[in-house]
């Protein structure tokens, strides 16, 4: 029995659909990682052992809580083996073919994954970013990434207050008189002469 070629299209069609499962902004877009952390409730870094089976091994923000349990680290934005083997052969020319290789060579790599909460579960988001490997740890661009996303982590700095200080009006009050030194104090002044006890002479010899 011969297939309906446009049955089979149709297929083909929704299977690349599928694919690349996009969440958050339009499809096909390569979000930046600004925008990543904006469009995130928590950024982790997993161990993907590409069996769909990624462990994390440090959350970089966010965390579990009772409003989203972390859910299944799987899919497009935490590639397993048949994904990456997509990759490479439905991508001949693509940027990140390198970092795909290694990663099927390793049989396992670190992963920067960002999570988004959706119906109290954390479930990693992305979109075609995630093919050009920049958030696996064996791409040359692995630690630029990291510091960067570091940077817009990092809590904001206060602001400082950039007004100087009034100046400090001048002193009205006169500077005090000079205390005089011991040695310039004024000397006691002679006292007179004390008067002869001897009498007056007479003038005769």
């Amino acid at each position: 029995m011969t297939k309906n070629p446009s049955t089979k299209f149709a297929k083909a069609a929704l299977l690349g659909a599928a694919f690349f499962i996009v969440r958050g902004a339009g499809a096909g877009e390569q979000l930046t990682t600004a925008l990543l952390v904006k469009e995130s409730n928590a950024v982790v870094v997993v161990d993907n052992t590409l069996d769909r089976k990624a462990t994390v091994t440090q959350w970089l923000s966010g965390s579990e809580s009772a409003a989203a349990k972390l859910g299944p680290l799987a899919g497009v934005c935490v590639p397993d083996k048949a994904i990456l083997q997509q990759w490479l052969a439905s991508h001949p020319q693509h940027s990140g073919r390198e970092t795909w290789k290694k990663t099927l060579a390793a049989g396992h790599v670190e992963q920067v994954v960002f999570l988004a909460a959706r119906d109290g579960v954390l479930s990693p988001t992305c979109e075609t970013e995630v093919m050009l490997g920049r958030s696996f740890a064996l791409h040359p661009d692995y630690a630029a990434f990291r510091a960067e996303l570091a940077a817009l982590l990092a809590p904001p700095t206060p602001p400082t207050d950039a007004t100087p200080p009034p100046p400090t009006p001048p002193s009205t009050t006169p500077p005090p008189a000079p205390t005089p030194s011991p040695s310039s104090a004024a000397a006691p002044a002679p006292s007179a002469p004390a008067p002869s006890s001897s009498p007056p002479s007479s003038g005769c010899l």
